[in-house]
């Protein structure tokens, strides 16, 4: 029968596979590699009638994008559940970007659904995602931010429980209510402050409009709240007046620097309301020191690129003397950064081509964390702006970095696991962004972190085939390194492919040390007439050792065997 049926056409062949029971199209699929590859459209239509588009899920799981393309294509429902999870919870858990990205520009797509246990995508974002993912969510249409799931928390919640404090910056940004209240009476905001994490604190100081939050407004001895009598500079800059504070600078002791009840000075306060034109005529004073302190001892520009204000940090990147390096962050709602660790976590790189542009920028400058107890371990090295590009998903921030070329310390690590940016972007499965790293010239490839993991190596226990093809062929690469990445693959495919790479090295090491095994008995002959025709005795006493070590390598076989390979 077989000998007939692979005689027959594709659209013969699919008429014929239409009129079959599933189990029957997926028995005569397996029974001969060439009707499985004929028979595919059929058993992806089988698979979506009979089974609910598991495989949609199988897609997602191994970030299959033309299987996934060919499900959708047919009808696949991308809303299926398979083991109490959808194909986009399955991409998000597995770091499937491809697949997730054509899960979410399906049309079909319900992105508010929830499982038994009540987790949404957006859970599963928060839990599994990066910066990355989430804004990817976030740009899906008729996302419920707010979504309640278990105990009645959203996904403002678990970003503060875990203490995600990038994911939920995003979040806050995007309109989620930091007032939402759980089941347990609790809402995000007083879960923070119940932790106790200074970098999350911090997040919930400021507005959305960028003035302080009511809860965190602090007065002045003597003074009430929003009383600015005391501060006329400080009145003008708030209201967005350039001609009051024209008038104001003009006097003997404008008092630029002095704090607030808040603790900002004239130009923080002009920062952090975005009033450009209260910042221009702040600047245009020649007394003005660009690089002041507010209360919590940080610049105008590390409060800039904190908040995100690209038309202010443009400003203030144009003014001389501006301090670029300049570790902020030490106050008590704060985390220790710089304005590159800033720049760098956002998805654009407006700001950050700015900052590369500044002849003084430290690319290599890294902080760890610094409590007001602690103030000894103020010049630990921890955690890169690389690493921080790397960890946030942003190809485009690490491809910046790596066009610095030599200023750029590419193999840093960060502090806690020892991994470098290129062991990050391995992990992830992130196979452009470790294309981009590969391209600097002091890239290590074999440098290990905290627990000798390398690069190749998590790339395969991650099982991202891609991934660890793009790092078997770079030639910095040792060969333990991949004896070791070869012992621990589980995957058939990968294991293939190291395989095939450590069969090539071994050829290429054998070819090099036989090819100068033995030297030609003519060459000897000749060497030997040379010596007997030279009339000059010191001619033959500069020949004599060539002939010497000629024949020593002819008569004995074995010397090239007991000689060690360079």
């Amino acid at each position: 029968m077989q000998p007939h049926l692979r005689s027959l056409s594709n659209e013969v062949l699919h008429r014929v596979a239409a009129n079959l029971e599933c189990s029957e199209v997926f028995a005569l699929a397996g029974s001969c590699r060439n009707l499985y590859t004929r028979l595919q459209p059929s058993i992806v239509a089988a698979n979506i009638k009979c089974h609910n588009s598991n495989l949609l899920g199988f897609a997602a799981v191994h970030n299959d994008r033309d299987l996934a393309e060919s499900l959708l294509e047919h009808g696949a429902n991308v809303n299926a559940f398979y083991q109490g999870k959808t194909p986009v919870m399955r991409a998000l858990e597995y770091s499937s970007y491809e697949v997730l990205q054509l899960l979410l520009a399906s049309s079909a797509l319900d992105i508010n659904l929830q499982n038994r246990a009540q987790e949404s995508a957006l859970w599963y974002a928060i839990t599994y995602g990066t910066c990355a993912v989430l804004r990817s969510l976030l740009q899906v249409p008729n996302l419920k931010i707010d979504l309640p799931h278990r105990r009645g928390r959203t996904a403002l919640h678990l970003a503060v429980w875990w203490g995600k404090t990038e994911l939920a910056h995003l979040l806050l940004s995007s309109g989620s209510d930091p007032f939402f209240v759980d089941d347990c009476g609790k809402s995000p905001r007083a879960w923070a402050w119940r932790i106790g994490r200074p970098s999350m604190k911090w997040i919930f100081v400021s507005g959305r409009d960028g003035w302080p939050s009511l809860s965190f407004y602090r007065p002045a001895a003597g003074c009430q709240r929003g009383d600015h009598n005391e501060l006329p500079l400080h009145q003008a800059v708030a209201h967005g007046s350039a001609e009051a504070i024209k008038l104001l600078r003009a006097q003997k002791n404008p008092a630029l620097e002095a704090h607030d009840q808040n603790g900002d000075t004239p130009l923080h306060l002009a920062i952090r309301c975005r009033r450009l034109e209260a910042m221009e005529a702040l600047l245009d004073h020649p007394q003005v020191n660009i690089n002041c302190r507010d209360r919590d001892g940080n610049t105008p520009l590390w409060l800039s690129t904190f908040l995100s204000h690209d038309d202010t940090t443009k400003r203030i990147l144009a003014a001389q003397g501006i301090d670029v390096n300049f570790v902020g962050g030490r106050g008590q709602t704060q985390s220790v950064s710089t304005s590159l660790h800033h720049v760098v976590a956002r998805r654009d790189t407006v700001a950050l081509r700015w900052l590369l542009e500044m002849p003084d920028i430290d690319l290599n400058l890294g902080v760890a964390g610094i409590s007001p107890f602690s103030a000894a371990a103020a010049n630990d090295l921890a955690d890169p702006p690389l690493c921080r590009a790397a960890e946030n998903g942003h190809p485009e921030a690490v491809r910046l970095l790596v066009r610095q070329g030599e200023s750029l310390a590419v193999n840093q690590s960060t502090i806690g696991a020892q991994d470098t940016a290129l062991c990050i972007a391995a992990q992830a499965g992130d196979s452009e962004m470790v294309r981009i790293l590969l391209r600097h010239p002091r890239i290590d490839p074999n440098q290990e972190n905290r627990w000798l993991q390398d690069p190749l190596m998590l790339a395969v226990k991650g099982k991202h085939m891609v991934v660890v093809d793009v790092l078997q062929q770079d030639r910095r690469l040792r060969h333990r390194s991949l004896l070791r990445s070869l012992e621990s693959a589980e995957e058939g495919l990968i294991r293939e492919i190291l395989q095939s790479r450590v069969d090539d090295l071994k050829h290429r090491f054998r070819a090099k040390t036989a090819a100068p095994a033995k030297w030609k008995f003519a060459e000897i002959i000749d060497c030997h007439r040379v010596i007997a025709s030279a009339s000059d005795f010191c001619a033959v006493l500069l020949l004599l050792p060539i002939y010497e070590l000629s024949w020593t390598k002819f008569s004995d076989p074995d010397s090239q065997q007991n000689e060690t390979p360079s």
